[in-house]
Formats: structure tokens, sequence, C-alpha cells
């Protein structure tokens, strides 16, 4: 009976230690994304790996994440420019909708969230202050390989829900500036 059980506990420790796959630096992340950007960010550099996807509803449209990590790789925040024209030009994207206002679904917004722990526990949202300046460009799209190539600025403000912070410790602004970003259209 002793040999029995240890050689299931061996089955079960070589099941569980394949299981675990180390990231190697060549794989892409989970969620496909392709592309950096960077920034200076309240006066420190900043760099972000670029996350497209086509909207599945309004035609045209496009979403692009920037997403920072730390050294160990945690996901540290994510910036988000929703409902973006597929089109060479300058956008000003609109308030974020809060509780307080509402905005049509197709129309471009923007936000940071970060993220604390190990990249999933929520923290922070930032929105776009009232009367900020945040723009968008889309200086060049190659239509054959989908890659677009741009610039943005942004302010944006901890939005705090309830009177409560999940970081305290958070700057209340965050100032993008001299942002440059190289992605990929992912449909």
């Amino acid at each position: 009976m002793k040999k029995y059980f240890l050689f299931l506990f061996c089955i079960l420790s070589l099941l569980v230690f394949a299981s675990c796959k180390e990231k190697t630096e060549d794989e892409p992340y989970d969620w496909g994304q392709w592309g950096e950007a960077s920034a200076i960010k309240n006066g420190a550099d900043w760099t972000a790996i670029c996350g497209t996807k086509m909207s599945d509803v309004y035609p045209g449209k496009f979403v692009i994440t920037f997403n920072n990590f730390n050294i160990f790789n945690y996901l540290r925040g994510q910036f988000s420019f929703r409902y973006v024209p597929l089109l060479e030009g300058v956008y000003y994207p609109l308030d974020y909708p809060t509780e307080y206002n509402a905005l049509p679904d197709s129309a471009m917004t923007v936000d940071f969230g970060t993220l604390l722990d190990d990249g999933d526990v929520a923290g922070d949202r930032y929105i776009m202050l009232y009367d900020s300046a945040v723009v968008f460009y889309i200086d060049k799209i190659d239509p054959q390989t989908q890659e677009l190539w741009g610039k943005f600025s942004a302010s944006l403000v901890k939005y705090i829900e309830n009177g409560y912070e999940h970081d305290p410790g958070s700057p209340d602004t965050l100032i993008f500036e001299n942002g440059v970003y190289h992605a990929k259209i992912i449909r």
C-alpha cells in the first residue's frame, strides 16, 4: 500500500511540474500583443507593449491598449484608447463615462487602470480631466501589414468611487508627454 501511494505521489508531482511552464522572452503574451509604446509619465521614462483589436460592434473602429509591466513581468498598468477610427488623423477622446455622465457607445474614450500585487488585483482608475488635452495621433497606417504608428499625450486624474482608493500611495494625476507607439491591428 505504501508503494502505491509513493507511485501516485510521483506521478502527480510529475504532472504538476510538467504543467508549470515558465514563460520565455520569445513567447507572445496571451492576449495577442504586438508593438511598443513609450512616453514620459510624470517625469519618468515609461514603456509599454501594445495590444490592439478591431471592434466587433463598431465597424472601422479599434481599441488599443498600452500594457506596462514591472521587472518581474507583472502587469502594472493598462492605458486604453477605445473606439479609435482606423484612419490617419488627430483624435480627441471624450470624457470617460462615469456614474454621473454618459456618452454614445461609439464615442472614443480613454482611461488608465493600475494593477497591484502580481497583476491580478485591480488598483485605481484614472480618467481624463474635464478640460485636459488628451490627444491621440495616427500618423501612418500600412494597409498591407496593418501596422500603425503615432503619438499620444494625456493628463488623467484618479477616479475615486464612493470615497475608496485602492492604492492611496498612487499619484492623483498622471501626465503622459511625448508618447509614441508602433502597433499592429489584430483582427
